[in-house]
């Protein structure tokens, strides 16, 4: 692999304790809080204005998935697209589905407040699946 002068690589990425934004190159930059925190972001221009799109914790984006989903999203910036919109549109769209479904949708926090006796006596993902699935119907 060539080297890239300018660019992050992963010991950097663990390495890096200044907060603020460090440049990797093509629009990605990793941003550290003042609390320690690090995550992706792209950074591109659209109409005249300058926007930034949050891509993801570290943890959960590695510096080479990151760089291909900022290629991915170059291709959406070049053709006159805003990431951002369509990030909303795919969330609005969503929504609508769920809204549609007629609100059969059980969240995380509901699941877990039922019996607590599924949890305690191990029962089999596929036992608690039919019970959530029968609570909504």
């Amino acid at each position: 692999m060539a080297y890239d002068k300018g660019r992050l690589n992963a010991k950097q990425v663990e390495a890096t304790d200044k907060p603020g934004h460090h440049a990797d190159g093509k629009g990605l930059y990793l941003q550290m809080s003042k609390w320690g925190t690090k995550s992706w972001v792209f950074k591109f221009n659209l109409g005249g204005r300058t926007r930034g799109m949050g891509l993801g914790p570290i943890d959960e984006l590695s510096l080479k998935k990151a760089r291909e989903e900022v290629e991915r999203l170059r291709v959406m910036v070049r053709e006159g697209r805003d990431p951002n919109e369509e990030r909303a549109e795919q969330r609005r769209k969503l929504k609508a589905k769920y809204e549609d479904d007629g609100g059969k949708v059980i969240l995380f926090k509901d699941a877990i407040a039922m019996p607590a006796i599924w949890w305690r006596h191990g029962a089999t993902t596929s036992t608690i699946t039919a019970h959530i699935q029968a609570s909504l119907a």
